[in-house]
């Protein structure tokens, strides 16, 4: 049975109670109807899951009492670090809402030749991730990096990870290329902008360990792209 859950930060968290406020409460009291007495599930986006029973309701917020907590077991996955050229605003929030669905552990935005200007909203980007893990069930919320300059960022990375890079013109396949790899081994996926990667930073990612991969025959939209290549790395290693 599918469980939805609300979403309390670490800080209303305390050993024997949590606290829901704004869109959460309003969700919960407003919308669903739910009253003193009622058992809810709740997430910190950290992986904490917590039974809870509504105890009081005041005007902007509901303190429950914690009957249960856990956490929620990791699949034995790879973490994906998911970089990509800066979107518009609805790719890049398509983008984050599905990716976070699937399990990634970070995202970062990068300032590439051919992305766009941009517009990055730190507090929606993270309300939306929220929305996701409560719509998805994974509590697990990813770190949604601020965007990076393409230059500085490829050159700071641990030389331990796995990385790749999506080319339509590479003979590798993405979901081939996994299997050479370790699980436990970090893997970093780099997405192109939606006029594509200049040449030079083709070069360049090359040049720094990215193994070119193709993760579609077809060109995909970049948020797309990200998808289906986050999901071809989480399925394999969840079948094997």
């Amino acid at each position: 049975m599918h469980h939805f859950f609300f979403f309390a930060a670490p800080d209303n968290i305390q050993e024997n109670t949590v606290t829901l406020t704004d869109e959460d409460f309003r969700h919960c009291i407003q919308v669903l109807r739910k009253n003193i007495g009622d058992e809810i599930d709740i997430t910190d986006g950290r992986g904490k899951i917590i039974t809870a029973v509504i105890e009081t309701i005041d005007k902007n917020s509901c303190d429950c009492r914690i009957v249960q907590a856990a956490f929620q077991e990791k699949k034995d996955i790879p973490e994906i670090l998911l970089t990509f050229g800066m979107l518009k605003s609805s790719a890049l929030e398509n983008l984050v809402r599905d990716t976070v669905a699937l399990g990634v552990t970070e995202l970062v935005p990068l300032l590439m030749k051919h992305s766009v200007k941009p517009k990055f909203n730190a507090e929606r980007l993270h309300r939306i991730a929220i929305e996701s893990v409560k719509q998805s069930g994974n509590c697990y919320c990813p770190i949604i990096r601020k965007p990076q300059k393409f230059s500085d960022w490829i050159v700071s990375l641990d030389r331990e990870s796995v990385k790749l890079i999506a080319d339509q013109a590479a003979s590798r396949k993405i979901s081939d290329m996994y299997w050479s790899t370790e699980i436990k081994k970090p893997i970093i996926v780099l997405i192109g902008p939606e006029g594509g990667f200049h040449p030079g930073e083709m070069n360049m990612a090359v040049e720094n360990g990215f193994i070119p991969v193709n993760i579609s025959p077809y060109r995909l939209r970049s948020e797309l792209a990200a998808v289906v290549a986050v999901s071809a790395l989480l399925n394999r290693g969840i079948d094997e």
